[in-house]
């Protein structure tokens, strides 16, 4: 069982008079009568649906509102009404109209698929009639495989409508029949692009002067692909015509040319004209106000609105992200990093600088407590001041450092350094009590046997605290052989003592011993203390630096960050002509069959295989699915679930104690480097390898060479797997 999207049937008399009635899976009631058979019981469906547009439309109006290019009305449809509506639209400027031409204006509703952009390409809409027209041209099909598509041929009209007239009079139509065709208003340019058009034109008396019973089956025909239907209609229309004596040349051409063409699927001319009106709209937005407003609300929309988690995916959502700002960035559009002074929860416009900033929210390990935290103790004069006011925790003000924050006040490096020196746990003297950070950093001294044996010492006394146990007798420690021995070795047997049952030393005793032992560094402090600081602090801010920093450029900080690279991408310089790399916008949409084997009954196609190259930024688990940032865009890589299980599982290690050591997570986790072997199918990469190939599906990226070459593994690390958690 089935529903419909969006179709709801609406009645003033109980269904059931109508039509039986069930639940769908989730509970729904809905009719059991699919489209047809309801409509024949006497029902109408209306199409409900939500369209993306107006999310884009409704967030421009409130970035417009925000920064004051225009004032809120009391309801939003007042602010809606009064900016861009029906009646306050501009219509005629041509440089409104040229910057469609352009393909200035993005996600013009309707025409941002391919068809719609060929279509501007060609037709150069001029006013809101051409782009009517062209919203239904866009929608039909040549009538046979081969011929001319019918875009094509109305473009070719509108250059010189003279070959359309010299098309009519080679398919036998008179004079008389060119005039009225040409005049008829079911034609526009030399074509019938709406179902008012085919329904008018079947009514005609020149045609059989059929009825608009008639009219609408062959419009149902037609525009719903009805085989049956359209056989039957065709069928009356040629036997009424004949009876009626009309001219078989003008007949014939109006069937099989003018509507045909719309068998695939036609539009209505309201239909047509309100989408043309939302497409106007958007045209206004972008024609009247800094064009980086309406391109920010396209961006928000596309992405998901901001919210960057998916419940049943987490972080899902960066996939879609990354994706749209690929197609805003190949549109030219600049998209900045996050401001600390100025972004906003999600993308906002920059009209100043006509570029979009990066939103908070967006920022990796940034939460909304935080991104609120930001907004309310705005303006900040430095990261210091910043980090004073909201006092973020470690990794989210590492995550702000390295997504470009703070770019505005210095360098993204410094400021990486100096928040580090900042928080790291620097000393402000040294001291014994910094023995154990000395000796952990390595920086003891152990030239000498006196400074070798006084290391020993110092540890050994770590060793009585923490396994010699206090005796019932004060202030003595209850040896173990281990510590027998080793006083032994140093002289301090003298210091035993016994109830002939264990050895004990006295605490007082031994820590006089013990002191002697540490004046060896005492003096050593001593010598230099500020040389020693130094030393012990660089080496406590080069630790932290070495795990905040990460692979430590640029270009990697903002993929940790952002999901999203500002500066160059990361295997921007890789040797692609030794791994046959190819950028996947350059690959054909249909793989190259390069050979065929019999296989039974079936012949199989060997295909020509390609390399392309990228950062993981998301993966569907459910799908198999990742989401490749390649250097020219986001390519969805569709892998075989097994496939992609096998290299999604986490790789460990069990200890005696019976803990874990994760020796390799997933090799699809947001910023992990891969380089796959297959085919393009459509929008889609599918991973592919032949025995003869030689080659692996999928190569995990360890490194990247100064000279471009790679550092590449195809197995995974031995140990054990589990599914991988996200990160």
């Amino acid at each position: 069982m089935g529903e419909h999207a969006g179709g709801v049937i609406f009645v003033d008399e109980p269904f059931t008079n109508a039509t039986s009635l069930m639940r769908a899976p989730n509970g729904d009631v809905v009719t059991s009568y699919e489209l047809h058979d309801a409509e024949a019981a006497g029902l109408i469906k209306i199409d409900l649906l939500s369209v993306n547009c107006l999310d884009k439309i409704h967030q421009c109006l409130d970035l417009l509102i925000e920064q004051n290019y225009i004032k809120p009305g009391a309801t939003l449809k007042e602010t809606y009404e009064k900016t861009i509506g029906i009646y306050n639209l501009e219509r005629k400027d041509p440089k409104m109209w040229q910057m469609i031409w352009n393909h200035e204006i993005q996600d013009l509703f309707q025409m941002e698929k391919e068809s719609g952009i060929q279509g501007i390409a060609l037709i150069k809409p001029k006013n809101l009639n051409d782009l009517t027209v062209l919203n239904s041209v866009i929608r039909l099909m040549a009538p046979e495989k081969g011929a001319e598509q019918p875009l094509q041929m109305w473009a070719r009209y509108r250059r010189d409508i003279n070959q359309w007239y010299n098309e009519m009079r080679q398919a036998g139509l008179t004079a008389d029949e060119i005039s009225w065709l040409s005049h008829h208003d079911a034609c526009t340019d030399g074509m019938c692009e709406s179902q008012e058009g085919l329904m008018s034109l079947v009514q005609d008396e020149r045609l059989g002067g059929n009825t608009l019973t008639f009219a609408d089956q062959c419009r149902k025909a037609l525009a719903k692909k009805i085989g049956k239907l359209f056989d039957e209609c065709q069928e009356t229309y040629y036997r009424n015509a004949k009876e009626k004596g009309c001219s078989p040349a003008l007949v014939r051409y109006v069937w099989e040319t003018l509507l045909a063409p719309q068998r695939g699927y036609s539009f209505n001319r309201s239909h047509c004209l309100a989408y043309s009106l939302v497409g106007l709209q958007e045209m206004n937005l972008a024609f009247r106000f800094p064009i980086i407003f309406w391109n920010c609300a396209c961006l928000i929309a596309n992405s998901g609105g901001g919210e960057l988690e998916d419940a049943n995916n987490k972080g899902a959502k960066y996939g879609k992200m990354a994706q749209a700002m690929g197609h805003m960035i190949a549109a030219g559009v600049t998209i900045y990093p996050p401001d600390i002074n100025e972004s906003s929860y999600t993308f906002y416009p920059e009209v100043a600088h006509n570029r979009i900033l990066y939103g908070l929210k967006g920022i990796s390990n940034v939460g909304e407590e935080v991104v609120q935290s930001i907004i309310e103790n705005r303006p900040y004069s430095s990261w210091l001041d910043f980090y004073e006011k909201v006092k973020p925790n470690k990794t989210a003000m590492i995550m702000l450092i390295k997504g470009g924050a703070f770019d505005s006040f210095q360098d993204r490096a410094r400021t990486l350094v100096e928040f580090i020196w900042h928080t790291c746990d620097k000393k402000s003297r040294v001291t014994l009590q910094n023995m154990p950070g000395l000796i952990r950093y390595g920086l003891l001294p152990q030239d000498t046997e006196e400074q070798q044996m006084a290391l020993r010492v110092y540890e050994f006394n770590k060793y009585l605290k923490v396994e010699c146990k206090h005796s019932m007798r004060a202030n003595k420690y209850q040896l173990d052989t281990r510590a027998i021995d080793f006083l032994a070795k140093i002289d301090c047997d003298t210091l035993l003592e016994t109830d002939n049952t264990n050895m004990y030393l006295d605490i007082k005793a031994w820590d006089k011993v013990y002191q002697s032992y540490m004046d060896v560094f005492r003096a050593w402090i001593k010598a230099d203390p500020q040389a020693v600081l130094d030393s012990l602090n660089e080496t406590i801010f080069m630790s932290d630096w070495n795990k905040y920093k990460g692979r430590g450029n640029l270009s990697a900080w903002e993929m940790d960050a952002l999901c999203f690279y500002y500066h160059d991408h990361e295997l921007k310089d890789t040797n692609t002509r030794k791994y046959n790399i190819v950028p996947f916008n350059k690959l054909p949409e249909e793989p190259i069959v390069e050979k065929t084997f019999k296989r039974g009954d079936f012949t199989v196609p060997i295909y020509k295989l390609s390399f392309i190259i990228g950062t993981c930024i998301a993966k569907d688990k459910n799908k198999g699915n990742v989401s490749l940032l390649t250097t020219d865009g986001v390519v969805t890589v569709k892998f075989r679930k097994e496939y992609f299980a096998l290299f999604d599982r986490q790789i460990f290690r069990k200890n005696e104690d019976g803990s874990k050591t994760v020796l390799e997570r997933s090799w699809f986790n947001k910023g992990q480097m891969i380089l796959i072997q297959g085919i393009r199918r459509g929008d889609n990469f599918i991973p592919k390898k032949y025995a003869a190939s030689g080659m692996h599906q999928l190569y995990k990226i360890d490194g990247i060479l100064p000279n471009g070459d790679l550092q590449l593994r195809s197995e995974r690390i031995p140990g054990e797997e589990e599914e991988d958690a996200e990160i």
